[in-house]
């Protein structure tokens, strides 16, 4: 139980962290 949890909250924080870079990403290439 304790690990699913762990996983999940690993999982989202890897989720948001890449869309963050994807976000700041495509705004770096639609600045250049």
């Amino acid at each position: 139980m304790f690990n699913t949890i762990k996983s999940k909250a690993i999982y989202l924080a890897t989720s948001t962290y890449f869309m963050k870079v994807r976000v700041r990403n495509q705004c770096t290439f639609a600045y250049y």
